[in-house]
């Protein structure tokens, strides 16, 4: 138990010292689940089967991860499975539209997240795989968090983030 929150906490942080203002928490809270969104309609389109697929595979790291919330953001994003694969059959152009959604939060998250507020690259340039599994999950437990929600987790995320974020700072001077 206690290795597995550590993991937790690990990756969690890795990802949050990329995410620490808070204009790029907001930008990211909007676009990260319209990014999952887009990839599930694109999916849907292609082969629906797919976008099943990629939902089980995130809904079984998040579990792994942290059970409670892992259920919890499995929920969320099935909600958002279903819609994606609604709006899939019964969308006129899907494709053109998820394809725009995509564009347009990569855009949001990198010129005005990163670019504007966090002035700091995405954490997708020093560990794309890592940051594509958990941009969900982290974008639900920061609003979890902010909400209550286990505290003493959210305590050592924010601490862990803080500490690598003036290791980074003394890096770049």
């Amino acid at each position: 138990m206690a290795r597995r929150i550590d993991t937790l906490v690990a990756h969690l942080s890795d990802y949050g010292a990329y995410h620490a203002t808070p204009g790029n928490r907001v930008v990211h809270l909007v676009f990260v689940p319209l990014l999952l969104w887009s990839a599930f309609v694109a999916l849907a389109v292609i082969k629906p089967v797919a976008s099943f697929l990629l939902w089980t595979a995130y809904a079984a790291l998040y579990v792994c991860l942290e059970p409670a919330s892992g259920i919890a953001a499995a929920g969320v994003y099935l909600a958002v499975l279903l819609h994606a694969q609604s709006f899939a059959q019964k969308a006129e152009r899907p494709l053109t539209c998820s394809g725009a959604v995509h564009v347009a939060s990569w855009w949001a998250q990198i010129v005005v997240g990163h670019g504007i507020f966090e002035k700091r690259k995405p954490a997708l340039l020093d560990s794309l795989l890592p940051s594509l599994a958990l941009a969900p999950l982290f974008v639900l437990l920061e609003v979890a968090f902010a909400l209550g929600y286990k505290r003493d987790l959210a305590e050592r995320v924010h601490a862990s983030v803080t500490i690598k974020r003036k290791q980074w700072q003394t890096k770049r001077r």
